[in-house]
């Protein structure tokens, strides 16, 4: 199962579990937030404003189309990835921890906080888990599968983790929040991926094998 998902990817993902596993346990909630907010900078908001566009379903499901073009099956992948993704995270986040304050409703009124975003979209509640960070790692992920390249795979583990701080950058979310979305996105890819390459009518079929490039050759 793994013979497919570079060692350079995976590696820094069980580094990121155990060194931000470490942060959570020894910082009180919403220290960390505080302190990435107020390094803000023309440069960061652009950077994090722009990376927050890889946990976004709109991303992901271009992601699916252009995998389309070349081969069905991966793009049957990302697109069952998405939607189990979601309905993890979305589930999680509206029932167990419904109602969870972000930190616009955790933080004092009097606390000084940016916003590199408007105000008006900044939410305040179901802040576990961080479903933007599910998002990211997941496709992130599948992409370092179907490139199986080790320093692409470097490349596309940063995007993912910039993606997810640039959830708490924003004041959207809570370190751990995008802890356990990171966490949840891998798990449920590595487990889809998994079942999709023991199915073995996915594998025999020729159909799921080409992709929109190749039926054109």
């Amino acid at each position: 199962m793994f013979d497919k998902i570079q060692s350079s990817f995976l590696w820094f993902f069980i580094a990121y579990v155990f060194l931000v596993g470490f942060v959570l346990f020894a910082l009180q909630k919403g220290t960390f937030e505080l302190w990435l907010n107020q390094q803000h900078s023309t440069f960061l908001d652009l950077f994090f404003r722009g990376f927050d566009w890889v946990g976004d379903g709109v991303f992901f499901g271009l992601v699916v189309v252009g995998l389309a073009f070349y081969k069905y099956y991966y793009s049957l992948l990302a697109l069952a990835a998405l939607l189990l993704n979601s309905i993890v995270a979305q589930g999680l986040k509206r029932t167990i921890f419904e109602g969870t304050p972000r930190p616009k409703a955790f933080f004092p009124p009097d606390t000084a906080l940016y916003y590199a975003i408007p105000p008006e979209t900044v939410h305040s509640s179901n802040s576990f888990p961080s479903g933007h960070s599910t998002t990211a790692i997941s496709v992130m992920l599948l992409l370092t599968i179907v490139f199986n390249n080790k320093i692409l795979g470097v490349v596309f583990f940063f995007c993912a983790l910039a993606g997810s701080l640039a959830r708490v950058y924003l004041l959207q979310h809570f370190l751990v929040d995008t802890y356990a979305g990171m966490c949840i996105g891998f798990i449920c890819t590595l487990l889809l991926y998994y079942y999709f390459e023991k199915n073995k009518a996915l594998q025999q079929n020729t159909f799921w094998q080409k992709g929109i490039y190749s039926r054109k050759h």
